[in-house]
């Protein structure tokens, strides 16, 4: 029986004996390039401009910059006993204009349009390759370049009230060189690793040695552009009238992709709706969150076929308040509920009766103390 005066312990002789941890360690070293060094140096200058004119004997006002950015990355490795260098530099102007019109009657337009980079993530470029126990191969890309997004976004805004608005806004996105994931098949000698640097369980499952096709799986540049375009509509309405600090606020939002999107974790609709109380020392909030379903990574990804994995669309409900200790103001008292909905997360493959994932990650409560001085 087990409690808390008692527990299990492992065997490890027997598990020496079970398992070739010598094999292991070797089947490990395959897949590891060496000593690894990752520089980057960015330096960056802007320029910026603000402004007020009348148009139409409205005030129109306009924010105008652009950004210059130069960049030097270098990744070293080795790889199999050789020295491997990769050099990227790269200059981009990134410029920016937002700009908002005083149409009257309590009504603002507002205009923005932007270029902006993003870098791939770090973990993306490091040249490591792992050998999976089925041959299948995973590996970085020092190549990754960075990509670009001309975005436009245009709203309107109408403050009717005091703490109330109600909102609309259109946008579209064009993103160039997107980095996306992405597996294929090829013959294992492509991973550049010898079968006698392998587990001897990896070997015997490359029936045709080197010559046997596995899953590589990394990270590239999209050569087709991804687009984005969609609407968000967005409410706030304090209810002071009925209660003092009592009031909500809401957006929804709709997005659409272009038809053969690599983008992963994209919902084609979200909301979010919010109740509050906030008076003198007592603040309180429930949120409901919804988003659709969405692509929680774009096929292929396992043994070449085409499906997808779907996570289903999922709802949940939080809440969070808290209380200053009238005796002591620097202190507060705090209340966090999450998931209070329980909602699990269900993700498939192509057709939901294919599980691919599911995780519940249940209710979770918070109590704290926060204080400042």
């Amino acid at each position: 029986q087990i409690g808390y005066r008692s527990w299990l312990g492992g065997n490890l002789d027997a598990l020496d004996q079970r398992f070739d941890f010598d094999a292991m360690q070797k089947a490990a070293l395959a897949s590891d390039p060496g000593p690894t060094r990752t520089s980057e140096t960015n330096f960056a200058g802007f320029l910026e401009a603000n402004g007020v004119a009348q148009l139409a004997g409205r005030d129109l006002k306009v924010n105008l910059g652009v950004r210059g950015v130069n960049t030097k990355q270098k990744v070293s490795y080795v790889f199999n006993g050789t020295p491997i260098v990769n050099d990227h530099s790269y200059f981009e102007l990134l410029p920016s204009l937002n700009a908002s019109y005083d149409l009257g009657g309590n009504l603002l337009a507002r205009f923005s349009a932007s270029r902006t980079m993003t870098r791939p993530d770090p973990s993306s470029i490091e040249p490591v390759t792992n050998v999976s126990l089925t041959g299948d191969v995973s590996r970085g890309n020092p190549d990754l370049q960075p990509y670009f997004s001309n975005a436009v976004d245009l709203g309107l805004e109408w403050y009717y009230a005091q703490g109330a608005a109600l909102t609309l806004a259109g946008f579209y996105k064009n993103i160039q060189n997107f980095v996306a994931p992405v597996s294929f098949q090829a013959p294992f000698r492509n991973a550049g690793v010898p079968l006698s640097a392998l587990d001897p369980q990896i070997v015997r499952g490359l029936v045709n040695g080197l010559d046997t096709l596995v899953t590589f799986s990394t990270a590239e540049n999209v050569q087709d552009r991804q687009t984005l375009k969609g609407v968000e509509i967005g409410f706030q309405q304090p209810l002071s009238f009925v209660v003092r600090g009592l009031g909500f606020v809401g957006n929804a939002t709709y997005v659409e992709a272009n038809k053969n999107t690599r983008i992963n974790g994209l919902s084609r609709y979200a909301f979010n709706v919010t109740g509050y109380y906030e008076r003198d020392d007592v603040n309180f909030r429930i949120s409901y969150n919804y988003r659709s379903k969405y692509a929680l990574q774009i096929g292929p990804v396992q043994d070449g076929l085409p499906d997808s994995i779907i996570t289903r669309g999922r709802g949940q409900l939080d809440l969070s308040s808290s209380y200053k200790l009238p005796f002591l103001k620097e202190l507060s008292l705090t209340f966090e509920a999450i998931n209070l909905t329980n909602s699990d997360e269900y993700s498939y493959f192509g057709v939901e009766n294919r599980l691919a994932v599911y995780r519940r990650p249940g209710r979770q409560f918070f109590f704290g103390v926060r204080g400042s001085f």
